[in-house]
């Protein structure tokens, strides 16, 4: 990545990784990975696309049920 990536992308991940170890907000990690998912898309040619947060937590965690109590729970 570090070859490789462009400047966001790398920035991006360094971002979400220092967000792994925080204890004042430890579901930030998951926007922070969103964050950085949708700039790896967009560098590989989706530049136009349009997923939501709602999209990737859902893709990621398989269940509407339990997606929908993890952001009641969080204060998505």
């Amino acid at each position: 990545m570090y070859l490789y990536a462009p400047d966001e992308v790398f920035k991006g991940f360094t971002k979400w990784s220092l967000d792994l170890t925080s204890h004042d907000n430890p579901t930030k990690q998951f926007k922070d990975y969103y964050e950085l998912i949708k700039l790896v898309r967009k560098d590989m040619g989706n530049s136009r696309t349009k997923l939501s947060l709602d999209d990737f937590m859902l893709f990621y965690m398989q269940n509407r049920e339990e997606y929908a109590k993890f952001k009641s729970q969080n204060g998505w």
